[in-house]
């Protein structure tokens, strides 16, 4: 099973995509896209992850970011550092 989730992190929203292997379990992996935003690439990826028995989550930033270090910015600002 693979698509689209919203998970409630305090009072904010994070949209991800996420991927489960065959028995809805087992080790997580936390998949960080690059700035240009979650692709078919790494939606991909986290498919294949989640073939070998991880359960895998990919964070996508809604908001469009024309450079880099805005996508850095905002990284820092949503882990709270």
């Amino acid at each position: 099973m693979a698509g689209s989730v919203t998970f409630a992190v305090g009072e904010r929203q994070v949209p991800g995509y996420l991927a489960l292997p065959a028995s809805e379990k087992g080790p997580g992996i936390l998949v960080l896209h690059a700035w240009w935003g979650l692709n078919e690439f790494f939606r991909t990826l986290c498919e294949r992850f989640a073939q070998e028995g991880f359960v895998v989550f990919a964070w996508r930033d809604r908001r469009p970011l024309a450079r880099a270090w805005e996508w850095w910015a905002f990284r820092w600002e949503v882990s709270g550092r």
